[in-house]
């Protein structure tokens, strides 16, 4: 099959809520696509892994789906399969109302910069008019409580019956385009799966979040291979180049399956992995205090790694409040300024807060309030003078 329009994805759109709120039966209802792909989710009914589906919007617009497990134990999957997403589709069940991980996948794309999206209430087929609207009302309360903004779209997975409205409401979104797609520079591909397919070979797949890989590229990966692009899909169709969005994988060659696996991430350029970085941190208004020199479980792109947290001038940083902070992973991590993160705490194990890479190459024991004050305001000329204070005698390149 030939790759539909011009191979660009106008929205990534991440779904949201609990388990067994009907998220994959809304997504198969809207793509015609079954996103539990393991024998295990269909066994117990339940998603477990992120599943992928391409979604043609009423205006023509193409947008890619992810669908992400609702169950508390599966939350890390949830956090590796929200991140390059655009928008989110919060999904609550009219016969249950707002459940806890409606609230902590809310929270998550929250820290991830995903504010705009749509609430779909399911189940509406199964419920009298009085239960939808009070279930209507707690989801308006979870989104005032978070200063969120987004329509809520009565809608049944099983019948259709409210679908059109939900997909035009998606398409207003996609209408107004993905602020943070960049198509030129580094191209990175987080790797979500690596496997060997027969006849193929190594064949590495992720959301590309920024860049195009195309056909014949080689590319880089953090511990130094070099793998070559033989070819590329878009969701299942052939392509000739992957623009940012698109759920892509690639048949590579160069490179053995065992040198390669989820959580690694595929770079058009070199680019070294971080064993420090600085970093604005917030906390979430219902986490504990957090301590000077906790541990934490930090997720960044695919790959997720306990990390211990230095806060800059302070012993403990409070609920809803931020502030810089110094994260040392105890794996090294490839990450530029800019990339969000998630942190959740180690017991028991929920998403307290995460923030924004402000300095992934960091001098000094300690972060540095002034330089990072200047790179998170984009202030160049502060910025200039705080590099040669730093560095009196070895001047700047052009670099």
């Amino acid at each position: 099959m030939g790759e539909p329009a011009n191979g660009r994805i106008a929205l990534t759109i991440g779904t949201a809520g609990h388990v067994d709120h009907g998220k994959t039966t809304l997504v198969r209802r809207m793509t015609g696509t079954d996103t539990d792909r393991l024998e295990e989710e269909h066994r117990r009914g339940i998603s477990i892994v992120p599943g992928y589906a391409e979604l043609v919007l009423p205006g023509g617009r193409r947008a890619s789906l992810v669908d992400v497990p609702g169950h508390e134990r599966f939350v890390k999957n949830m956090v590796s399969g929200s991140t390059g997403v655009d928008a989110f589709l919060l999904v609550v069940a009219a016969d249950d109302g707002v459940m806890p991980q409606t609230r902590e996948h809310l929270d998550v794309l929250r820290v991830l910069g995903v504010e705009r999206g749509v609430v779909a209430l399911t189940k509406t087929d199964a419920v009298d008019s009085e239960t939808a609207e009070l279930a209507t009302l707690d989801a308006e309360e979870l989104l005032e409580s978070v200063g969120i903004s987004a329509p809520i779209i009565p809608v049944s997975g099983r019948t259709g019956g409210g679908v059109d409205d939900l997909l035009r409401a998606l398409d207003g979104l996609a209408a107004q385009g993905h602020e943070d797609q960049v198509e030129a520079g580094l191209a990175r591909l987080p790797v979500d799966r690596a496997f060997v397919l027969k006849g193929i070979g190594v064949v590495a797949t992720g959301t590309l979040w920024s860049g195009e890989i195309r056909a014949g590229d080689t590319l880089h990966t953090s511990r130094g291979h070099r793998p070559r692009v033989r070819s590329i899909q878009n969701h299942g169709h052939p392509a000739e180049v992957a623009h940012p969005g698109a759920r892509t994988a690639l048949d590579l060659t160069g490179i053995d399956a065992s040198q390669i696996e989820a959580g690694d991430v595929l770079l058009s350029q070199p680019v070294p992995a971080s064993r420090t970085f600085d970093t604005r941190l917030r906390l979430l208004e219902g986490a504990r205090p957090l301590a000077h020199g906790a541990r934490v479980r930090l997720h960044h792109g695919t790959r997720a790694t306990n990390a211990r947290v230095r806060l800059s001038g302070m012993g403990e940083l409070q609920p809803g409040e931020s502030t810089f902070a110094r994260l040392r992973p105890e794996e090294p991590l490839v990450v530029i300024p800019g990339d969000r993160f998630v942190v959740r705490s180690m017991t028991p194990q929920v998403t307290i807060g995460g923030g924004t890479v402000l300095d992934p190459a960091p001098s000094g024991r300690r972060p540095d309030p002034g330089w990072l004050e200047a790179l998170e305001d984009g202030d160049a000329s502060r910025t200039i003078a705080l590099v040669l204070a730093r560095r009196p005698d070895g001047g700047m390149t052009a670099e």
